[in-house]
């Protein structure tokens, strides 16, 4: 592995990595590959059933629950510079007049809230301190897909009785 600069970003560049347990493998990178080190490993997401076992379906109702539970927020972020002070958002935009304004307030959810919730806390990412750091986003539409398909069925067999019910009401309803 190594690193290498391509566009002027900082790259990770490898292949025939040793391979080891699950969601470590012997592989190639390929561009668009996610990764990211844990420790002394170099890991990526990936959907392919060969790294899962004991799969099974997503509770509608805990899904449903857990979107549900989800409080949008919308808030200034603030900029860490040198892993621990915080500035002003407005203050690393610079050469853009008024940032906050021009921008916006961003959207997103508080992960403290997130990890008080045994449902929501696999979505919850923390420092090498074990402290509370982030969400992982990208894995919130697993319940979000499951909370929607309860709710498509749902809309379905609404739709399935209101067509009975006009049916055998015919007249009754207006259209």
């Amino acid at each position: 592995m190594a690193i290498g600069e391509i566009n002027g970003e900082t790259t990770l560049i490898g292949q025939d990595f040793p391979n080891s347990s699950t969601n470590y493998s012997n592989a190639r990178l390929r561009p668009g590959t996610r990764l990211g080190i844990d420790g002394r490993y170099l890991i990526w997401d990936s959907s392919t059933i060969r790294i899962k076992k004991d799969i099974e379906d997503y509770s509608e109702d805990d899904a449903y629950q857990s979107i549900k539970n989800l409080k949008p927020v919308l808030y200034w972020p603030l900029d860490r510079i040198d892993g621990n002070n915080i500035e002003n958002y407005d203050e690393s935009y610079e050469g853009v007049e008024n940032p906050t304004e021009y921008i916006g307030k961003q959207g997103g959810f508080i992960a403290e809230w997130l990890d008080q919730d045994p449902n929501l806390r696999k979505y919850v990412t923390y420092n090498t301190k074990g402290e509370v750091d982030g969400i992982a986003y990208d894995k919130l539409v697993v319940p979000t897909i499951s909370a929607m398909q309860k709710l498509m069925k749902k809309v379905e067999e609404l739709e399935d009785e209101i067509r009975v019910l006009k049916s055998t009401n015919s007249g009754s309803f207006n259209s």
